[in-house]
């Protein structure tokens, strides 16, 4: 069931919603959340006659919501809700007890909780069943597999009866996959024509989102496979636009989320509470998944690091794929040209250490040089490459695995401007902005330049021949996704 979050302004804006809603979503498959709180002037009367069930709902400042009544006030202004036709009411734990109106199938106890995830989750569901009430909605801040687990086992606790899902875009794919999670509803946000501006709800989906991106329709049937990405800040990554894309595009019924992860514990735990078939890693975990894997293929074990897991016959196996990444759009950009030289690796993580070998392999003399020379050494041994804390003349090629000049550290240059020349070869790993530092700097020089979306579209490609056998060639489609995603959503 989806529950689509109306916050209009006015009555006129919130009967438009609830029509939009009606026509474009079977009978059965949405409710919408009405907001009093958002309007300007909160009216009940709208949900006379209203074509879906409604529940009403009235938030506190301190709530993130827009009321700044009195708790009598509301309390009247949701009674009221009721007798214009109102299916339930959401109103919060910490005054549950107090609330005068119906209870049973009427009323939905909630807690929010914008810092944590507390690991008695199951004590607050069950501390809201004891107000009688029909469903309990848990929406807590996730930052670990962990944090989602508690989530899960709060459904466990009452089956049925909890909605339960992360606060954060970080934490989007605990709403995705709410079926797996346990929960019996998802909510997205319905906008209109006079919606508030701000809606504190970080995380909430679109609903237009929900329904064509993630998932082909707005019955959301259940997917045959679910795929993740694993990340301190998934939510920074392009990865669930691209493969939602993609899956809609060639016809998958498959979905691809994003999911907080500091460290790997609980990570097996996880993926086989979620039933994920496979999940793309990033740095700062690409090194230490190795260390959970029942398989690690060659090429991964020689990097030392591994990008791509995937669950198959209870077994879980880690890939690299970020080496094909830059392995092939270095030996596209090489074309015909047999001359190699020399090539440094800004950064020491996993994709750098992928970078280092790929060059080596491709004949480059490689440096790898990084803040902590330490790592940067380490890297070097591992892979029998030189470290360096600095060098003196420009060199053929130069890749950037750091976040320097990417979203996060804008208009930062990985390397000192004395080290760009004409044709030489710049390749920065950051996709967001399209032209990075170093690719600006570079482009004035007359550098040859590749973005980050070459490696992503390349590497995303090996990964779903990793997860999904049998596959057609999809690079086409990878490009197209990432191309699009790009443009439609050019920042964060």
């Amino acid at each position: 069931m989806i529950i689509a979050v109306v916050a209009e302004r006015t009555a006129s804006g919130v009967l438009d919603a609830f029509r939009q809603l009606a026509v474009a979503h079977p009978a059965g498959t949405v409710m919408a959340e009405l907001r009093l709180d958002a309007m300007d002037a909160p009216d009940c009367d709208v949900i006379l006659g209203a074509p879906l069930p409604v529940i009403a709902t009235c938030r506190r400042e301190a709530d993130g919501g827009w009321w700044n009544g009195t708790e009598e006030a509301r309390f009247a202004l949701l009674q009221r809700a009721l007798r214009c036709g109102a299916v339930m009411v959401d109103i919060e734990l910490d005054v549950a007890a107090h609330w005068p109106g119906p209870r049973g199938r009427k009323l939905l106890v909630s807690h929010h909780d914008p810092v944590g995830t507390p690991r008695d989750c199951d004590a607050i569901v069950a501390a809201a069943l004891r107000h009688d009430a029909d469903k309990v909605k848990l929406a807590t801040k996730v930052c670990s597999a962990a944090d989602v687990l508690a989530l899960t086992r709060a459904c466990d606790a009452a089956p049925g009866k909890v909605v339960a899902f992360g606060l954060g875009a970080d934490a989007l794919g605990t709403r995705l996959l709410f079926r797996r999670m346990g929960s019996p509803w998802v909510y997205a946000r319905m906008r209109a024509g006079t919606a508030r501006d701000k809606l504190e709800a970080p995380g909430l989906p679109d609903l237009a989102d929900l329904c064509s991106l993630y998932y082909p329709d707005s019955s959301l049937p259940e997917p045959v496979a679910a795929f993740g990405l694993l990340a301190e800040h998934p939510a920074s990554s392009i990865g669930p636009l691209v493969f939602g894309r993609l899956f809609r595009t060639i016809k998958l019924p498959a979905i691809y989320v994003p999911l907080p992860m500091q460290g790997i514990g609980g990570l097996r735990e996880l993926l086989k509470r979620l039933n994920l078939r496979g999940v793309s890693v990033t740095s700062p975990l690409k090194e230490a998944v190795l260390h959970v894997a029942d398989t690690v293929h060659p090429l991964a074990r020689a990097i030392g690091a591994a990008n791509t897991l995937h669950m198959q016959d209870g077994k879980l196996h880690a890939w690299n794929t970020d080496y094909y990444g830059v392995r092939e759009v270095m030996l596209d950009a090489l074309g015909d040209d047999m001359t190699r030289g020399a090539a440094l690796v800004v950064g020491a993580g996993g994709a750098a250490r992928a970078a280092a070998l790929a060059l080596l392999q491709l004949g480059f003399e490689v440096t790898v040089t990084n803040r902590s020379m330490e790592r940067a050494e380490r890297v070097a041994a591992d892979l029998g490459v030189r470290a360096a804390a600095a060098i003196d003349a420009a060199p053929r090629v130069i890749v950037n695995a750091t976040p320097a000049g990417g979203s996060r550290a804008s208009g930062v240059l990985p390397v000192p401007e004395r080290l760009l020349a004409q044709g030489q070869i710049l390749f920065d790993m950051n996709y967001r902005p399209r032209e990075t530092a170093l690719l600006r700097a570079g482009r004035s020089r007359g550098a040859m330049l590749l973005g980050g979306e070459r490696m992503y579209a390349v590497q995303a490609a090996h990964q779903m021949h990793i997860w999904w056998g049998h596959l057609p060639d999809v690079t086409r489609h990878v490009k197209e996704a990432v191309t699009w995603a790009l443009r439609e959503r050019p920042s964060f």
